[in-house]
């Protein structure tokens, strides 16, 4: 794992601390009342390498605002990295830090620019995410996925999800590509941070665009669904992961009669209609779990599963990681399969700041018929291809989704300049 060099070395590199008035670290940076106007808290200088990339993120909640910006901001830099409105729950933020020249940077933290306002911090962090070996090897056509697959998997570092690693951004079988329950479960959350994606995973059919020489539209529907489970538990979002014959996943956030929002994962079990009665099961687990102390007695034909309980409004931030309810076998290692294209969009999402932007398929990412067909010589938005990927699982689309970003990450690890 990269080490975050923001971290307070007595936490042992944990990513959530707190600096109030000189005091000893604890996990939050609270910004009270009565110190309005206290700005540019002094966090660490930091000895940051030419042309390596790092990102820098935190997590920020502003709940009174009069003036200024919360959030972090860089000794000799213009540019900030905060927020200047109020907001109910914690926002993620982040940027790419990338210097021809090597540079020492002081690093500080809090109310910025004058600032009076109230809120806190968390999550601090700055990792360089250099793939160091890149810069010696030969351009090819396979290191612009190179660099989103390591994306990928710098992710899964951060968020801690330490049973998972990704080899392709489809979720096609490869050697070494392997998660866990527990792990696609904290993925899912982090989906939670992103409204858009989370409207994909829970809309049923939507009409994609392309544009170029095969103009066309095309109608996708989405590839889970079940009226009978739907009638009791409605669905605010999901993705299923298939290896034929015979595993089927499928993670869910749904809620319950008394708008109580859960998240579940079903890994491996044996039939697509299998994984709703798994889910429900688990559904039901927790339904006893909230009610009383129980020994769950259900047997599971799924190889692991789990449940969480999450605050009740599924866009919100959740707290930390969600309560977990039950699990069985949560660390047991297993094939992702199309639960992969969760990674996929988020590392999209969070590299593309204009979803209306239009990219063209190329005949090297055409690799299966899994999903619509694409064509080479399509040009489709970003958001476009989103829905493509999600909903219908399209291989060959999360192909040309790493191929494209993957370029935009090369750009930002090895700029020409």
């Amino acid at each position: 794992m990269e080490k975050n060099l923001l971290a307070i070395s007595n936490l042992n590199l944990t990513y959530d601390w707190r600096l109030n008035r000189g005091k000893a670290p604890i996990p939050v940076l609270e910004i009270e009342p009565d110190e309005q106007g206290k700005v540019n808290q002094y966090v660490k200088r930091v000895y940051l390498k030419s042309k390596h990339t790092y990102e820098l993120s935190l997590e920020v909640k502003c709940t009174e605002y009069s003036r200024g910006e919360l959030g972090v901001a860089i000794d000799g830099l213009a540019e900030t990295l905060a927020v200047t409105e109020v907001s109910a729950d914690f926002i993620h933020l982040q940027t790419r830090l990338c210097f021809s020249e090597d540079k020492e940077l002081r690093f500080f933290v809090g109310g910025l620019r004058n600032a009076k306002l109230v809120g806190a911090i968390r999550r601090l962090q700055l990792l360089d995410t250099t793939v160091e070996q890149a810069q010696h090897l030969p351009v090819t056509k396979e290191e612009p996925q190179q660099a989103f697959i390591h994306e990928m998997n710098t992710k899964c570092q951060l968020w801690g999800m330490v049973g998972t690693h990704f080899v392709n951004a489809s979720g096609l079988v490869a050697p070494g590509q392997l998660t866990t329950a527990r792990d696609m479960a904290r993925l899912t959350m982090e989906v939670t941070k992103y409204p858009a994606l989370l409207g994909i995973c829970k809309t049923k059919d939507y009409k994609v665009s392309f544009m170029g020489p095969h103009e066309r539209q095309i109608k996708t529907h989405t590839l889970v669904e079940n009226a009978d489970f739907e009638s009791r538990y409605p669905i605010l979002g999901t993705k299923s992961g298939t290896l034929l014959p015979n595993v089927f996943h499928l993670v869910m956030l749904t809620k319950d009669e008394e708008n109580q929002v859960f998240l579940t994962v079903i890994m491996q079990t044996t039939s697509k209609n299998n994984r709703f009665a798994e889910t429900e099961k688990l559904l039901q687990i927790a339904k006893e779990k909230r009610t009383k102390e129980a020994n769950p007695t259900k047997e599971f034909e799924a190889c692991s599963g789990a449940v969480y309980q999450l605050k009740n409004s599924v866009l919100a931030l959740p707290e930390v990681f969600g309560q977990e309810l039950y699990v069985f076998n949560g660390d047991k290692k297993i094939k992702p399969a199309s639960l992969t294209k969760l990674m996929t969009a988020l590392v999209v999402i969070e590299n593309v700041s204009n979803l209306n932007e239009r990219f063209e398929v190329k005949a090297c990412d055409l690799i299966d018929t899994s999903g619509p067909l694409l064509l080479p010589g399509d040009w489709v938005s970003y958001q476009d291809a989103l829905y493509i990927l999600l909903l219908t699982s399209c291989n060959s689309m999360a192909q040309a989704l790493s191929r494209v970003v993957g370029e935009r990450l090369r750009s930002f690890q090895y700029p020409s300049s």
